[in-house]
């Protein structure tokens, strides 16, 4: 079904939305349709979590010396509209309707979103 490995994964209906070294990807749940949706590559770091809710993909980024990319960030389904939400070094990361919840170096934090 894959040529790499998953890392993070979260299926929605009939896809399954995946990270792998490269970045976030999108396939059909019979392994057809394999999108790169986002490319995020770093060499010590990566995609940390993924939540897929809504419309939406919100994720977290790891990125250790590069602080203009470690994050969470929003995007679209279909990759497009990639928005950062916080600059913290968040860890996993839990939406609900207008919150999402992460933990970052303060412990457990909310931010108010747009659902």
């Amino acid at each position: 079904m894959l040529k790499t490995s998953l890392q993070k994964f979260q299926p929605v209906d009939n896809y399954i939305y995946y990270s792998d070294p490269s970045g976030i990807h999108r396939m059909k749940d019979d392994g057809s349709e394999d999108t790169l949706l986002a490319s995020i590559s770093y060499t010590n770091g990566g995609v940390y979590s993924i939540n897929v809710f809504n419309d939406h993909i919100y994720y977290t980024v790891t990125a250790p010396g590069d602080a203009a990319n470690t994050g969470m960030y929003r995007m679209n389904l279909d990759g497009s509209n990639i928005t950062k939400i916080s600059g913290e070094n968040a860890g996993y990361v839990f939406v609900v309707p207008g919150w999402v919840y992460y933990y970052g170096a303060n412990g457990a934090t909310k931010v108010q979103i747009d659902t």
